[in-house]
């Protein structure tokens, strides 16, 4: 999924940024999003070791970088210290995935605030969206108070409005959130 970038061609690159703990399936929204992967062209993935980057060629006018990072704790130290300020400029949309049926830990929503203050600080235009990710595992019959408890939980963008999605790949969320993200309009900076 990753490609070798040029250093010279980051100027001025859009950039989409999707992060979360591990086995969030970051990889698998990445790939049925930007990748255009139906459901059966879907496979277990290997975790992502720090970040893959890739060009999303859906606008062809644009070059706009998607970087899909690893959600393993070690990664998480190198993004938000070492490598905060290249991961974290010239973002136009973050993307955090939360799997819905193991969110239960605060690291995730403390490490989606410290997403949150880093894109203060190097991308202050920049769209947030969640995502609670795998919402096929959750009793439909209780689905609905489920999903608006983890917005209150996740709410806390300040200035910045967070804009949430229930996610499933087992259903058809997934091409019409990539429909309602307004890529096109963001990247002409038209929102």
């Amino acid at each position: 999924m990753s490609q070798w970038m040029d250093e010279d061609s980051e100027e001025n690159l859009e950039r989409i940024l999707l992060m979360g703990l591990a086995e969030a399936g970051k990889t698998t929204i990445c790939s049925q999003i930007f990748e255009g992967q139906k459901l059966g062209e879907i496979t277990k993935y290997d975790p992502t070791l720090n970040y893959n980057r890739f060009y999303y060629s859906g606008y062809p006018e644009k070059k706009i970088e998607v970087i899909d990072t690893g959600g393993q704790a070690p990664f998480f130290n190198i993004f938000f210290e070492r490598n905060e300020e290249f991961i974290f400029s010239n973002i136009k949309i973050l993307i955090w995935i939360v799997d819905c049926v193991n969110y239960l830990d605060d690291k995730n929503k403390e490490l989606f605030e410290k997403a949150i203050n880093s894109l203060r600080k190097y991308s202050p235009n920049s769209e947030i969206y969640c995502f609670f990710h795998k919402t096929d595992l959750i009793d439909q019959g209780s689905k609905t108070s489920y999903i608006e408890n983890l917005k209150t939980d996740f709410d806390f963008g300040g200035e910045f409005k967070i804009i949430f999605f229930a996610t499933s790949i087992f259903d058809n969320s997934l091409p019409i959130i990539h429909e309602k993200l307004n890529i096109k309009k963001l990247l002409r900076n038209e929102i």
